[in-house]
């Protein structure tokens, strides 16, 4: 039984949230360089029923709950400043006449 996996933000490359993403948004996929989210409990994968010699992956509930709350991190993310505003660059300038 997996469970619930570390701060999201900082545990998936980009690459390995829109893996993610895509497997909770479009479905089951077939296996390729997903090891290291169903190491993780994120995904699971099974044999796919209408061919025997293909597996498919999907997303575990422990993945859709990470999902959403990496959605949640990568937001509070980007609303944050990254660096201090310039000197003077927010105080009103006066006109001149």
């Amino acid at each position: 039984m997996a469970t619930e996996v570390a701060d999201p933000q900082v545990l998936l490359t980009l690459t390995q949230g829109s893996v993610l993403s895509q497997l909770l948004n479009g479905g089951p996929r077939r296996m390729s360089t997903l090891a290291d989210l169903e190491r993780l409990g994120l995904v699971s994968r099974r044999r796919d029923p209408a061919d025997g010699r293909a597996v498919l992956v999907e997303v575990t509930e422990v993945g859709q709950r990470f999902h959403r709350r990496l959605i949640v991190a990568r937001e509070e993310f980007l609303r944050e400043p990254r660096f201090p505003p310039s000197p003077g660059c927010c105080t009103k300038t006066r006109r001149r006449n």
